[in-house]
């Protein structure tokens, strides 16, 4: 689930960061350092409501590695739960992340126990946030953050020092021994670059390799990588003196964003705005916060599986019409690939069988949110026009939908190949169509009824009983008729008879329905 808001927590203070279209702007209230975060609380409560991360970038942060055996994954939980305890003892904000076979032993796995040594500032926040009932999605810090700013060959090499600098100077240094991070820590710094001494930056970071990890020494064969921001990097190369096996690299910063698909510009002199803008999907990132601590963001998942699960009627009908060829459009405009998008869709839809199951649970639509949520990145707000349709087909078995189009504005004068509907009609009293608002979304439903023995009177009942669903829907404004299950060949009969061994024609129809756009979906 997207983050929607970040409060980021400094030695400088405490302020929000908000998601605005493409990129996280920062809001103007803020809190100094030793305050209550009130304010900011408050600010949040003022703005939309959605996911809140708490990025904490101080300096009482603790790493430490240490192995565990191999174990099945509840039992190396509980033991990875109980070092935590034993080495911080006094904070309850702490995590544990296993990094793979341990090179000394086969039987044991490598750890990394990690806490921040300085709770109270992290639990006030946490308190005021939890009276406030705001979904909190975790508690990170830049350094558990950090893997992901390798790019693919630094994640190869034997050995990389991330040196990274705030607005305010300080640095941050993390090493990482063949791609896993074995420890960070933050050093003061000049709040310009070209200030610094370049001999006593390299003595911090011969300090921190050795402060990380006494046993690793760098050489020809095995060279450590110092990736450092273009200014550090500039102030390195022209000072000599850097000890063989120190490789100097740049950290591009225009491709770490195109790497990440973040699209606000990044600035290397000021990298909490990129950990920041990471936050947007924290993914699997070890976080600080306990699961038991986030009972108000799964509160709010769990309403956002509910609003998904406008499904849990529709179900069967919705996933019936993908089966049977929905094409989704977009914006009036067909895609070129529609059937590979059907087959994306298909691929994470749930179960037909789990769709048809009577009475089903809210906690248990994950599935149905995922098919949602597939959705949700081909197509424009199609969650109230597909709740309406599929609703709808899940009360009328017999209707069957070969395709859905919506488009915002006029509506849609002819088929996509020009010509009119087959059997088409004005609106049901000669009337001209409603006008759809400027934000309002117009449905074009293609579809037909099936069983169909030849009766055209069984069938335009049935349609007209699928219509009235339709309008009793809150999100439907109207519902025209555009062709009706009419057989108008030359060879049909006015009652609707069928001779013998003529074979009846498919009762197809086209309805056009305008969605409200002010319904508020539940």
């Amino acid at each position: 689930m997207r983050v929607e808001h970040v409060i980021y927590l400094s030695s400088a203070g405490c302020s929000l960061w908000s998601w605005l279209d493409t990129a996280f702007a920062e809001s103007p209230v803020r809190t100094p350092v030793g305050t209550d975060p009130g304010a900011v609380v408050a600010e949040l409560g003022r703005l939309a409501a959605g996911p809140v991360a708490v990025l904490v970038d101080m300096i009482d942060e603790e790493h430490v590695r240490d192995s565990v055996p191999r174990l099945g994954r509840r039992d190396q939980q509980a033991l990875l739960e109980r070092k935590l305890g034993r080495r911080f003892p006094r904070t309850p904000l702490r995590a544990a992340q296993t990094q793979g076979r341990s090179a000394a032993s086969a039987d044991e796995e490598q750890a990394l126990l990690s806490a921040l040594t300085r709770p109270e500032p992290v639990q006030l926040l946490l308190a005021r946030l939890e009276a406030a009932r705001v979904p909190v999605a975790g508690v990170y810090s830049p350094a558990l953050l950090a893997s992901r700013l390798l790019d693919p060959a630094a994640r190869c090499a034997p050995a990389v020092m991330l040196v990274l600098r705030r607005s305010n100077g300080r640095q941050q240094h993390s090493l990482f021994i063949d791609g896993v991070l074995v420890g960070s820590r933050r050093l003061r710094g000049q709040p310009d670059p070209a200030l610094e001494d370049a001999a006593l930056m390299m003595r911090q970071f011969e300090e921190s390799l050795r402060y990380f990890d006494p046993s690793f020494e760098p050489s020809a064969a095995t060279p450590l990588e110092l990736v450092l921001a273009p200014a550090d990097h500039a102030l390195l190369e022209t000072a000599a003196g850097h000890g063989e096996g120190w490789r100097l690299r740049q950290l591009d910063v225009a491709a770490l964003g195109r790497r990440l698909r973040l699209r606000a510009p990044l600035d290397a002199a000021r990298t909490e705005r990129i950990f920041i803008e990471l936050l947007r999907r924290p993914g699997n990132v070890s976080g600080y916060l306990a699961p038991g601590a986030r009972r108000y963001f799964a509160l709010f998942r769990l309403r956002s599986y509910a609003r998904a699960a406008c499904f849990t009627l529709a179900a069967a009908g919705l996933v019936g019409v993908l089966y049977n060829g929905l094409y989704i459009l977009d914006a009036g405009a067909r895609f070129s690939a529609a059937s590979g998008t059907v087959q994306r869709l298909e691929t994470v839809l749930p179960d037909e069988s789990v769709a048809l199951a009577a009475g089903a649970d809210p906690l248990e639509m994950q599935q149905v949110v995922a098919a949602y949520d597939a959705l949700e990145r081909e197509q424009a707000e199609p969650a109230a026009i597909l709740a309406a349709v599929g609703a709808a087909v899940s009360q009328r078995p017999q209707i069957q939908l070969d395709a859905i189009e919506w488009r915002a504005g006029a509506p849609l004068a002819a088929t996509p190949d020009g010509q009119a509907d087959p059997g088409a009609e004005p609106a049901d009293d000669g009337a001209e169509a409603p006008a759809v608002p400027s934000d309002g979304v117009r449905v074009t439903l293609r579809g037909r009824v099936r069983p169909f023995a030849g009766d055209y009177t069984l069938a335009f009942d049935e349609v007209a009983a699928f219509i009235d669903v339709l309008r009793a829907d809150p999100a439907v404004d109207s519902v025209t008729t555009r062709a009706q299950p009419l057989d108008v060949g030359s060879a049909a009969t006015l009652s609707g008879e069928v001779t013998r061994g003529q074979v009846p024609a498919e009762a197809r129809f086209v309805l056009e329905i305008v969605m409200r756009p002010d319904h508020e979906q539940a």
